[in-house]
């Protein structure tokens, strides 16, 4: 190691700097094309899904979360699997779209209507209970809730559920 120069800690820092310089720019650049690419393999996947063509919206989607996994992408991807029949995998998709914006009032109620369907009623309302803590304005839910809860027996609740949604729709046939 005789005779070896060392940098020092000065210009060690400098060239960490230029590094930097040279390479933040395109790392930003790649970021933002995988961006791009998500929102429109997203915007075709919502195109396909509008025509019916689950297939080739569930394969968008798969695109869209492949470059940047957003809430929005698996739960749309779901609404696909869940109109094929494929409620499982629908169900898997609302959860994960839960995971990771937890406020997402419509992954919320999809997944209650799947438990609704499926005769989970307490799961069910929980699901639309959750969305009218986050929204309260939202007549579905209390729309939903209302039916889960009469189906149960609780038909006080379930008055109650749909006069709320008289409240907030005084001409919504279903309440």
């Amino acid at each position: 190691m005789k005779g070896e120069k060392v940098l020092s800690p000065r210009i060690l820092r400098g060239l960490i700097f230029l590094f930097w310089l040279v390479t933040a720019p395109a790392i930003v650049q790649a970021q933002n094309s995988r961006a791009s690419s998500a929102a429109s393999y997203l915007e075709r996947g919502n195109q396909w899904l509008e025509k019916g063509e689950w297939d080739r919206a569930i394969d968008d989607y798969d695109l869209a979360i492949a470059f940047d996994a957003r809430a929005t992408a698996y739960h749309n991807r779901g609404i696909a699997k869940q109109n094929k029949g494929d409620l499982a995998a629908a169900l898997s998709d609302y959860n994960r779209a839960i995971e990771l914006n937890p406020r997402y009032v419509d992954a919320y109620l999809n997944r209650g209507i799947i438990r609704y369907g499926q005769g989970e009623r307490d799961a069910a309302i929980s699901d639309f209970s959750r969305v009218i803590e986050i929204n309260p304005r939202d007549a579905r839910a209390w729309t939903n809730r209302g039916s889960a809860r009469a189906e149960q027996g609780d038909f006080a609740a379930a008055v109650a559920d749909f006069n709320q949604v008289i409240k907030l729709n005084p001409r919504n046939a279903d309440a």
